[in-house]
């Protein structure tokens, strides 16, 4: 009885640091994950500019800024080398 005692006990003790384990890891993955979606959500942001320009000056409407071609690919290039300005400053890339 004793035995089946201390191995029940030895049994909680394991079942304890196992589950402390898997928390670790489970934290480590998700900060990992966090970085990840952060880095990704910054890109997407930065490749988003352009099409929001384009998709702009892509639509038949008069009265839009300079409605040649090098005017929004100038301004989709400025627009993202801003953002990426921005982002750089505020270590989202790190």
């Amino acid at each position: 009885m004793i035995e089946i005692k201390q191995a029940i006990e030895m049994c909680s003790i394991y079942s304890g640091i196992l589950s402390s384990t898997m928390a670790t890891f489970a934290n480590v993955i998700s900060n990992n994950m966090n970085i990840v979606m952060k880095i990704l959500a910054v890109i997407t942001l930065v490749v988003e500019l352009p099409n929001i320009i384009f998709g702009f000056y892509g639509m038949n409407v008069e009265g839009l800024i300079e409605p040649y071609a090098w005017f929004p690919l100038t301004l989709a290039i400025v627009a993202c080398v801003i953002a990426i300005i921005i982002f750089k400053k505020k270590d989202m890339f790190d």
